[in-house]
């Protein structure tokens, strides 16, 4: 860690701990030396993500498109985007080809990068002066020729209004065979600055600060030229840029928060105070010499492990009796090693071996898995060993909660348990750990993993896990799946624990390695998936250490498997993909329930498609997709969306019915889908960072894009450029409502109550063929400025539903031009979702059945599980607020326009133009069921029970009041309240029901 200002500021990205602090050339600058992520903040949100692989979502002027990025191809080329406006925030790219001493006549004196600035000042995307030069947000970041004074150094222009800076950094290597990732980040620093720190490959290469906010009405970044024309600068030529991103930093969530309680099994899932998760492990062998001799170094891995979305380690206690670790030895007491040379004890292990365990879970919310013996060789004796095994127990107590596992050896049948004997003894002590703490205990991977060998091995133990090293053939016909795969057949041997892929193929694994990104993380998936609470992610870099984790094959793409499976999915029902459980038939070559291996000349289908249902919800997992796709046909009508493994990207979302046939490309070679059944009574969606559809998808294009952003309190939408992005668009399942077959409908919209402005409907309707009639104006509502989340439901008498608006949507919502808007859940139902007892009428006995099946408790609220069909709202409670829905959605139904009103005893299912009033009737009614106390009851609403309590009391008389029209209808044009007289009579009569039940006085 480095400091500023006396604030230390802790690393939260994954490269590598390094600080320096530039020369400055301006004696007004103030100089700041930080590290990685010096805005002390997490990950941020994303607001914009281009890989430049085949095409761009900017817009682009000049190169070419390849598989591997966007290259340059002339000195002016040049592509930009419009982001919302981000005065914290931070930009990541890659680029390859830059060459050192720069000479080439177009090139010589500088290469231009990276550009932000206001592209709303003097139309600084096309024009330059005034334009760009004079932007009051410039900012560029140059890699210099041989013109300049100092080549091949960096050079980066910061300016906020009339302040600016203009530093270089010292020289630095450069190779046009290497990809470079530059990382930058601005935002406030707490003393009114902006601060900028420019980074190459995790080096912080330069940091200075302005005074002011860096906030341009209109925020453009670009790559490559700016608009100058000068004959020896440009984009870098035959450069190839790639893997942009773009992080909006202000409403991040801070430090790392260590997770909370003890970690232990619910069926086959990890559970701590959080709940349900999965167990994604990294091997760290070295971690305890780590602590020891380069805490520097442990401290950089672990942040690096940490911001990739790895929870614990897998350490070791000692290790160094095969040659194999000279130089690398962990030593809790002196040793010879197979080589005969004495190694002497660490006299502060036991410090070491706390610290280790601490920094990793205190500071990076890591727990350990400790593996007690590799190499217990180095400790011969058995008496030793138990010792051994209760000193580590003696300095974990307190620390139980920061420890996910104990492994009594690592492969013991090779470290110190030859035989029938060693496994006895692996036994004996998995039993002596588990007798004495409740931290999970394994035993060790067995020499025979078949599954005979593993069922001997743990069939009666005393083991909570099972540690399993799976196979590493990557010889079969399947092309290197086998070891994905192989995790699947553990879960059909009787009576042992559940499993862990404990060392599994990695990068740098022995034996094979692996370094195809897509099989490593849909190993992980696949492993929870087959009912795996662990798995390991296994590499060179975990064993010796020699090449940094951050090297590795697919360390950056495991991030996101957490967000999009649930942490309880390894206790899933599951199934292999052929069952008639399976949500889809599989087809290879056109032959249905194949995999691709099964078939001859296969050219299309999957290596395995397995699967996992908990109630309507499921998950499946195709792996080794053909060049031509898999063809997926549909058991049931359903919602599903298709993530690409490597990024968490969406890359299809659908609504088919079933039996509709549809194919899924070959593109990363797997899929995570995440899907559910149809619920005819409801379309939905959850919008956020992974939207939850149900029936109702939120396309993202256009003039529509979104990002996921968290405001209130929650996690939601928002359109991603106020000046762009006008709009949210959605699409109905054709299952659920299509080409007017349910036309009318209620919408129902969760917004961030903003400041100002409005939020519009607008659908596509059954007026007509003409534009218009695609989006007929359903209604707005206004922002008053409350700044919490509320709800509004739109009524729709003629919806058409023929995915007629742009991107087959069905509806969309207008924000404004400028706005800034939130939104959150969106729910799409009949109008008349108020006939509860399926009579084919809305009237006060379906009130009596809600009110029965709440259990007379719609005061306070219930939860909506199990009475889903209540829950009007959708807010998982069932209260009074879906007593309002109900009297608005049955007026609806039965032909008015304005709710029926509470207080109103007779007139609930009247159909309209029949009269509504809350009269003389209504208040007899109550007066002769008021009951303050409560004594008798239940009583329904037809009895005065408005508020769905079990009495009638004065809140159900204050209500009716409230309402009285006396012998005027309430319709909208009907407002007349009691005369004096009236209520005077009315109070009267409470009194007098008071006294002859003896309450009054």
């Amino acid at each position: 860690m480095c400091t500023r200002s006396g604030k230390t500021w802790h690393r939260r990205n994954a490269f590598p701990v390094r600080c320096s602090c530039p020369r400055l050339l301006t004696a007004s600058l103030v100089l700041v030396c930080v590290l990685a992520v010096p805005l002390d903040v997490g990950a941020g949100t994303i607001i914009l993500e281009d890989k430049l692989q085949g095409s761009t979502s900017g817009t682009s002027l000049g190169g070419v498109f390849r598989e591997d990025g966007w290259r340059v191809t002339d000195q002016y080329d040049s592509i930009y985007w419009h982001i919302p406006s981000t005065s914290m925030g931070a930009v990541e790219w890659d680029v390859r080809g830059l060459y050192p001493d720069e000479s080439r006549p177009e090139l010589g004196d500088a290469s231009d990068l990276f550009h932000m600035y206001d592209y709303t000042f003097h139309d600084s995307d096309s024009n330059y002066s005034p334009g760009y030069r004079g932007n009051p947000y410039k900012h560029l970041v140059r890699k210099q020729g041989n013109l300049d004074l100092a080549p091949n150094r960096m050079k980066v222009v910061y300016r906020i209004g009339e302040p600016f800076f203009e530093e270089g950094t010292s020289p630095l290597d450069w190779d046009p065979n290497t990809t470079y990732r530059f990382r930058e980040e601005w935002g406030p620093d707490g003393a009114g600055n902006s601060l900028l720190t420019l980074y190459r490959d995790g080096a912080q290469l330069l940091s200075q600060s302005l005074p002011g906010e860096y906030a341009p009405t209109g925020h453009s970044i670009r790559i490559g030229a700016s608009t100058r024309r000068a004959p020896d600068s440009g984009a870098p030529i035959d450069a190839i840029f790639s893997n942009l991103k773009v992080w909006d930093l202000s409403n991040d969530t801070g430090p790392i928060v260590p997770p909370s309680g003890m970690v232990s099994l619910h069926g086959n899932s990890l559970e701590d105070e959080g709940g349900r998760f999965l167990g994604l492990g990294a091997t760290y062998m070295q971690a305890l010499r780590r602590t020891k001799f380069d805490r520097a170094r442990y401290r950089g891995d672990l942040a690096t492990l940490s911001s990739a979305g790895f929870n614990y380690i897998r350490t070791l206690s000692m290790v160094g009796w095969y040659d194999y670790w000279d130089g690398l030895e962990i030593a809790p007491q002196s040793f010879q090693d197979e080589q005969g040379n004495t190694i002497a004890g660490w006299s502060d292990y036991w410090q070491q071996f706390r610290d280790m365990i601490d920094i990793a879970y205190n500071e990076y919310g890591l727990r350990t898995q400790l593996t007690i013996f590799a190499d217990a060789q180095l400790m011969p004796d058995e008496n030793d060993r138990i010792q051994h095994m209760q000193l580590v127990l003696d300095n974990l107590q307190g620390r139980e909660h920061k420890v996910i596992l104990l492994e009594v050896a690592n492969e013991a049948w090779q470290n110190g348990f030859s035989g029938a004997g060693g496994t006895a003894q692996v036994r004996q002590f998995g039993r002596y750990l588990a007798d004495r703490t409740e931290i999970p205990v394994a035993l060790t991977s067995p020499y025979d993993t078949s599954n005979a060998g593993i069922e001997a091995l743990y069939q009666g133990s005393a083991a909570d896990i099972a540690t399993v090293h799976f196979e590493r053939d990557r010889s079969t016909s399947e092309g290197g799946w086998l070891p994905v795969r192989d995790a699947w057949r553990v879960n059909a041997i009787g009576g042992i624990p559940p499993v862990s892929s404990n060392e599994p193929i990695g990068p740098g694994s022995s034996v094979n390695t692996e370094t195809d990104p897509i099989k490593l993380v849909s190993a992980a998936a696949f492993a929870w998936m087959a009912g795996l609470p662990m798995y390991v992610y296994h590499t060179g870099a975990g064993v010796k250490g020699t090449d940094p984790f951050e090297s590795m094959a697919g360390i950056n793409h495991f991030s996101h498997l957490g967000k999009i499976l649930p942490g309880d999915i390894a206790s899933w029902q599951r199934f292999d993909g052929k069952q008639a459980a399976a949500p889809f038939v599989t087809f290879a070559n056109g032959q249905p329930n194949k995999w691709w291996t099964e078939v001859s000349d296969p050219s299309s289908g999957v290596v395995q498609h397995i699967g996992n249902i908990k109630g309507n919800e499921f998950y499946t997992l195709p792996i080794g997709i053909r060049d031509g796709g898999v063809e997926l046909e549909p058991r049931g009508n359903m919602t599903l969306q298709a993530f690409d493994p490597l990024t968490g990207e969406l890359a299809m979302a659908a609504t088919p019915r079933a039996g509709e046939r549809f194919t899924l490309p070959q593109g990363p070679e797997a899929y995570l889908v995440k899907g559910s059944y149809a619920d005819h009574a409801v379309a939905r969606i959850d919008l956020g960072e992974f939207d939850s559809p149900h029936g109702l998808i939120h396309p993202v294009a256009g003039d529509g894009k979104t990002v996921a952003a968290t405001t209130g309190g929650r996690q939601a939408r928002r359109n991603t450029n106020p000046n762009e992005d006008f709009y949210f668009y959605f699409s109905v399942a054709d299952w659920f409502a299509f080409q007017g077959d349910h036309r009318n409908l209620a919408i129902t919209l969760d917004y961030f109550d903003a400041d100002q402005g409005s939020i519009s409907l607008q659908y596509d309707s059954a007026a007509g063929d003409q534009l218009a009639d695609f989006y007929q104006h359903g209604g707005e509502v206004e922002m008053t400025g409350t700044e919490t989340w509320l709800q509004h439901t739109f009524h729709v008498p003629d919806a058409y539903f023929g995915n007629r608006q742009n991107h087959g949507a069905d509806f969309r919502f207008f924000g404004g031009v400028g706005n800034v808007y939130y939104l959150d859940n969106v729910r799409v139902t009949p109008s008349w979702m108020c006939d509860f007892n399926v009579d084919s009428r809305c009237d006060v006995a379906d009130l009596t059945r809600m009110y029965a099946d709440a259990g007379y408790d719609l005061v306070d609220g219930v939860s909506a599980t199990g009475l889903t069909e209540y829950d009007l709202n959708g807010d998982d409670v069932v209260n009074n607020l879906d007593i309002d829905e109900w009297l608005a959605r049955a007026a609806v139904r039965n032909g008015y326009n304005s709710p029926y009103v509470r207080g109103d005893t007779n007139s609930l299912g009247g159909t309209f133009p029949a009269a509504r009033n809350v009269n003389l009737f209504d208040y007899n009614v109550l007066a002769g069921s008021f009951d303050p106390f409560g004594n008798d009851g239940p009583h329904t609403w037809s009895e005065g029970n408005f508020d769905g309590d079990a009495d009638v009391d004065l809140s159900d008389y204050n209500v009716l009041t409230g309402h009285f029209s006396f012998l005027i209808g309430y319709d909208p044009d009907s407002n007349a309240v009691p005369e004096p007289p009236v209520i005077l009579l009315l109070g009267a009569g409470v009194l007098m029901v008071l006294s002859r039940r003896g309450l009054a006085g």
